[in-house]
């Protein structure tokens, strides 16, 4: 039974204080029966009486042998155990002044002697309705504060280990599920493979003895036939002492892996029920959330060492200019994530001609490194003896439309074949950002702007060569979108290229790797070292100023 319909059953206990004989014994005839009902003759009496018992409604006579009622009264109301007694004081007199007294001294309510029997059960009939009513809300609220309790509790459970990522500290959590409900024993079983382990023992009343988790095992079949919901019973020791149990799994991975038995020494009530529910509920789910991110972790750091090498792979591929004496060649090459879509590759095409490319793939990550290592390979593959950057570019234009165009897929590319005894350079660019081409012997910088279209897009493109030459003192520079789009996190002005441009011609009597450098940290400055948002390229390439020569 519910402790609230308890309350709710248990008879109104009456008390009276009289010197009558008669009258404490008319009341007693027509009380008893329907009432837990006692009587005393004096005040002294009456003391002793409620040693061990506690009346809810008090008949109490105006006058006794040892005692004022009215006073008794006033001294009852003033004790925290009587503050609530309903007082009826019993008098033959109508004198209002002492009616008065009595209710200013916490009287409740008069039975005037004699009485009628009729008059005095429905009195009591409604003080017992009444009663019933404030019991029923006392009773209630002393039931919704324990509940409170319960489930904040259980809150705190969860709001304490909602991002644990580690099972043994959330099986160790259980422990506290003796604050949401009055456990006497609780333990947590691992089953690995039909073996079982326990791995959280923990007994809240010492005097509790709990039946072993292996005897649970063996009666309720419960660790194997009902493993997929949670199981309550009740067990009859050899000492005939009946003991509560439930037994409830942790289900992770889709089985059965560890079981959560519970034991009391009294019923589950529905609402603990409940509370299990939910409480084991989150538990799983946890459990699953922690499996889940064991697996992708695992998969994470895979594809961290599968990047990793893509990435040792992708910088081993950058050529080195060393052997450009002639040259003073520097680059910088920053992926906006592990792997970059930005590429840039330099090779001879014979003995006196060395051709670089830089390209900028749309987009950034693998798919675009994937896609930037498939034209790379193109471009070697077309790159030959003899064939302007035109016509590769066209060439490989055309290979790429074929794939890629319906994916959406394409790059912006610049190509300079460079003769290195003359300094001579041929270029071509489709789609690419301007080059800035610096004239040492007038100081000028030149923007040579794309000859032809992006690649990949557009089904046999036309591109163009252009002719300059690399003077002593000249500089031709190359760089990715990465560069001028470049900005701080929050805002949408762009680095840009006028800002560029202004900072290359600032720094242009420096080598090759000190402006590289330089604008790297303007471009960090610019951004307030925000993330990258695109791959960065940039190749500076200066003649090397002979010796003697200004």
């Amino acid at each position: 039974m519910d402790s609230r319909q308890q309350g709710l059953s248990s008879k109104l206990k009456i008390a009276a204080i009289d010197d009558d004989f008669f009258i404490r014994g008319l009341l007693r005839s027509f009380l008893e029966e329907d009432y837990d009902f006692r009587s005393a003759s004096c005040w002294m009496e009456f003391k002793s009486l409620t040693d061990d018992f506690h009346p809810d409604v008090l008949f109490l006579d105006l006058y006794l042998p040892d005692g004022n009622g009215i006073e008794i009264c006033r001294d009852l109301k003033k004790q925290k155990r009587f503050e609530n007694l309903y007082i009826m004081m019993l008098t033959g007199s109508d004198d209002k002044e002492t009616i008065i007294d009595a209710y200013s001294a916490g009287a409740d309510d008069f039975i005037r002697k004699p009485f009628v029997t009729y008059e005095v059960k429905s009195k009591i009939a409604n003080l017992e309705r009444l009663t019933r009513y404030q019991n029923a809300i006392l009773n209630e609220y002393r039931h919704q504060s324990v509940l409170n309790r319960k489930l904040f509790n259980l809150s705190r459970i969860i709001k304490d280990h909602l991002l644990t990522a580690d099972r043994d500290e959330l099986i160790a959590a259980i422990d506290r599920f003796n604050g949401i409900m009055d456990i006497a024993a609780l333990e947590v079983v691992i089953d690995d493979g039909g073996r079982t382990e326990t791995t959280l023992s923990r007994r809240f009343d010492e005097k509790f003895v709990p039946v072993p988790a292996d005897s649970l095992s063996r009666k309720l079949a419960a660790f194997r036939d009902r493993e997929d919901f949670m199981h309550f019973c009740r067990i009859q020791t050899a000492g005939r002492r009946e003991v509560f149990c439930c037994i409830t799994p942790l289900i992770f991975n889709l089985r059965s892996r560890a079981y959560i038995i519970i034991q009391k020494r009294a019923p589950f009530e529905m609402e603990d029920k409940k509370i299990l529910s939910l409480i084991v509920d989150f538990f799983n789910i946890m459990l699953d959330r922690i499996d889940i991110q064991s697996t992708l972790a695992k998969q994470n750091n895979r594809y961290r060492r599968e990047i990793t090498n893509a990435r040792k792979i992708q910088v081993a591929l950058l050529p080195e200019f060393k052997e450009l004496t002639k040259f003073d060649i520097a680059y910088t090459f920053l992926p906006a994530e592990d792997i970059s879509g930005d590429f840039f590759d330099g090779f001879y095409l014979d003995e006196r001609t060395y051709q670089i490319i830089i390209c900028d793939v749309s987009g950034h990550g693998v798919a675009s490194s994937y896609i930037g290592s498939q034209m790379r390979t193109l471009f070697r593959t077309f790159s030959t003896p003899g064939t302007p950057p035109a016509e590769i570019l066209s060439v490989v234009n055309n290979s790429l439309w074929k794939d890629l165009s319906h994916i959406y897929y394409f790059g912006t590319v610049a190509i300079c074949q460079i003769d290195i005894e003359s300094g001579a350079i041929r270029l071509a660019s489709g789609g690419h950002p301007p080059l800035f081409y610096f004239d040492g012997a007038t100081g000028n910088i030149t923007l040579i702007n794309n000859t032809g279209p992006l690649v990949g897009i557009i089904k046999d493109s036309r591109y163009r060569d252009i002719d300059i030459t690399l003077n002593q003192g000249d500089a031709l520079f190359l760089y990715t979108d990465g560069v001028t789009e470049a900005q701080p996190a929050g805002s949408h002005q762009m680095y840009g290229q006028q800002r560029l441009l202004d900072n290359f011609q600032r720094l242009i009597d420096l080598t090759s790797a000190d402006i590289i450098n330089t604008l790297i940290g303007s471009l960090h400055e610019f951004t307030g070292y925000a993330d990258q948002e695109d791959d960065i390229t940039m190749i500076c390439i200066k003649t090397v100023v002979e010796r003697g020569r200004a």
